[in-house]
């Protein structure tokens, strides 16, 4: 569903051929179906409409490379790849967008070798690109900055504005790879790796500063628990975390942090 309730898309599927239906939400009444193909689309999950404002959405990954349709009299397909990025389309790329509060477009593209991958991120308030050297490129919620990393599992943090502004590593690659944002963007807990001699710790920083706000020390049964899954609670009180018994990985519970202090097992 569009942002605002209005819309509603889906794709149907044919062997590698697409088709986007988009209709009204109160009415049923097609509004659009566009027709577009993936070669690719069987070895991963089929790319859904990504809406970016009740007006637009991102076909994230097709053969001519990922699309954005507007919604006006008729819809209106562009392709993100040579529109905003002077490149040709291709099946090998994906894309995302975020109006922060101007269209922002993160444009990922990789060879056969992953680790080759290029993140590209386009500015619409002056229409600008970076070439971001890394791997792996997404946008934070609430759209206060975006996340790239490279092959390795390590991931930095930046303001999504302005072009070039310097980067926070806030995952080591001995951290999980589950960082849990708030659902406004502004944190970010981050669990570490136990081991027989170094028990588990959760951090809670702030984005996209880096800047640590709160560091639970996990002791004794805690502390040796492999914390996998984090998840913040609407109001942003409580951290919950799925974790398993280091030396019992069959053994597992859930536990309730209160932010700023506190465990609830």
């Amino acid at each position: 569903f569009s942002p605002g309730g209005s819309y509603r898309a889906f794709n149907q599927q044919d062997q590698n051929q697409y088709k986007t239906i988009i209709e009204k939400s109160a009415t049923d009444d097609l509004v659009a179906a566009i027709d577009w193909s993936f070669s690719a689309g069987g070895l991963g999950s089929l790319p859904e409409p990504a809406w970016l404002s009740d007006q637009q959405f991102i076909l994230p990954r097709s053969d001519a490379g990922p699309l954005l349709v507007t919604l006006a009299q008729k819809a209106q397909i562009q392709s993100i790849a040579s529109s905003y990025f002077q490149l040709n389309g291709a099946a090998s790329q994906l894309a995302s967008g975020f109006m922060a509060p101007d269209l922002h477009l993160l444009l990922t593209e990789s060879g056969i070798d992953s680790s080759q991958a290029d993140v590209r991120l386009y500015h619409g308030e002056d229409h600008k690109v970076e070439n971001l050297l890394y791997t792996f490129g997404a946008f934070a919620p609430g759209g206060t900055a975006v996340i790239l990393g490279n092959e390795a599992g390590e991931r930095w943090m930046r303001p999504l504005d302005p072009p070039g502004s310097p980067l926070v590593k806030f995952i080591d690659t001995s951290d999980q790879p589950f960082p849990a944002w708030s659902p406004d963007g502004a944190r970010v807990a981050i669990a570490s790796q136990p081991a027989v001699n170094q028990p588990a710790s959760i951090r809670v920083l702030e984005a996209p500063s880096g800047t640590t706000l709160y560091t639970w020390r996990l002791s004794g049964l805690y502390g040796y628990y492999n914390y996998t899954q984090l998840a913040w609670s609407p109001g942003l009180q409580y951290l919950a975390a799925v974790g398993s018994d280091l030396n019992n990985p069959q053994e597992r519970a859930i536990f309730l942090f209160e932010f700023p202090a506190g465990l609830r097992p």
